[in-house]
């Protein structure tokens, strides 16, 4: 029999197990590190931002000039982070034994990234979103380009026409706005303005500052000629960022924290506007109460033919009298 002290010892430890709640899995891992960046938790707090380092739901990745933050998700989705980005992981959960439960969602407030998806995205395409300022990416399986330009401050010179941009490398995806969506294929760029009220379309050519971003040291994630798939191994261009370079790296934490938090998803018309009534074509007279229809009157004349009696009957026989003289 355990002594009294023991029992209650054990039934401390048990309560206290009981009590801690358990650590969530992490989302992924950081396999290279480029150049100034630096990651956030949900909750604001720096963690160092290095090679092999864990990255969790909530993680916010800021990255500054020529930077490159490259992740790799538990599903085996390919995250490459570019230069001047702010990018958080806002949701993500990946179940191996139902598709229905896992979930992707990026929030990206400024700059690029590249995406190869994984199992969430090949299993379930509508799990995996990424949601901009005004519109919301989705996919159908897919290596594609994500790119926010904001409006620029005073001064400010932008990379090019503010706005969401999406480029395909291959699979498929579409810009979803209260406007309008638009699909993209292979090849195409997307691209939607932050001005309400104007739908997205396909640009006729890519922009030039799709090929500056791709940097000419390389990005594991692939290259010009359509990437690498998931589960290949990343080269390391540069190797791991020093943990000194990561704390004299200060970017504005500030410019879009509310943004961030702001973004969400575009569903349907219906969700964004619960307002619309739509009503239903009737008549003209619903449509326009106000509009009198006047009635139109065909008043039919009667034809009235004539027959004029063609036939005359003249008397052909006419009997002379003889005259008979008697002698």
């Amino acid at each position: 029999m355990p002594s009294m002290k023991k029992l209650a010892y054990l039934v401390t430890v048990v309560g206290a197990l009981l009590s801690t709640p358990l650590m969530a899995q992490p989302a992924g891992q950081v396999q290279v590190v480029v150049g100034p960046a630096q990651l956030m938790d949900a909750g604001g707090k720096e963690r160092e931002l290095a090679q092999g380092g864990q990255i969790n739901a909530g993680d916010r990745i800021v990255t500054g000039e020529n930077a490159l933050v490259q992740v790799r998700l538990s599903d085996g989705t390919y995250l490459s982070v570019r230069t001047n980005t702010d990018v958080v992981l806002d949701k993500y959960n990946y179940d191996e034994k139902s598709a229905g439960e896992s979930s992707l969602l990026l929030k990206l407030a400024r700059g690029a990234l590249r995406s190869i998806t994984g199992l969430i995205g090949s299993r379930s395409p509508d799990a995996y979103k990424v949601v901009t300022p005004g519109a919301t990416i989705g996919i159908r399986g897919t290596d594609h380009e994500p790119v926010f330009i904001p409006v620029p401050k005073p001064g400010e010179v932008p990379i090019g026409q503010p706005g969401t941009y999406d480029k395909v490398n291959s699979g498929a995806t579409f810009i979803e706005t209260h406007s309008g969506v638009i699909h993209i294929q292979p090849g195409q760029v997307g691209f939607v303005p932050p001005v309400p009220g104007v739908a997205p379309k396909v640009l006729p050519e890519m922009p030039e500052f799709f090929r500056k971003l791709d940097l000419k040291r390389g990005e594991s994630l692939g290259n010009r000629d359509g990437g690498r798939m998931p589960g290949e191994r990343p080269m390391r261009p540069g190797g791991a960022l020093a943990p000194g370079m990561v704390q004299t790296f200060r970017p504005n934490l500030e410019l879009n924290t509310d943004l961030i938090q702001n973004l969400r998803p575009i569903q349907t018309i219906e969700t964004i506007q619960p307002n619309l009534v739509v009503q239903p074509i009737q008549t003209i007279e619903t449509i326009q109460p106000g509009l009198v229809v006047q009635p139109t009157t065909t008043v039919i004349q009667p034809t009235t033919t004539v027959i004029q009696p063609k036939t005359v009957i003249q008397p052909k026989t006419i009997i002379q009298p003889k005259t008979i003289l008697l002698r």
